[in-house]
């Protein structure tokens, strides 16, 4: 079964220190080797934004699971990337 979250979803069932503690707990799997993860793959349309010159349109992606939780987590997430000019000098 899959359950999608957004961002408001997480803020609201998830507490910070609820946060850290996981946090904690899945680095200690990974330093034990009783985790995995797919470090963040990033994708990058290949067309400039025309109405945000510089930008692109990004698709992001990061994976993992440590035994403790029992669950495999998987975050997408989709944005516009680049650089912006201001005065002609890359910001």
């Amino acid at each position: 079964m899959s359950l999608l979250l957004s961002n408001s979803d997480v803020e609201r069932a998830l507490r910070p220190e609820d946060a850290i503690a996981a946090t904690e707990t899945i680095y200690r799997e990974l330093a034990e080797g009783k985790a995995v993860n797919r470090p963040r793959s990033q994708t990058y349309m290949p067309v400039e934004s025309k109405q945000h010159p510089g930008f692109h349109y990004r698709f992001k992606s990061q994976e993992g699971s440590g035994v403790s939780s029992g669950v495999w987590a998987l975050r997408i997430t989709s944005d516009m990337a680049g650089f912006s000019y201001t005065a002609g000098v890359k910001r």
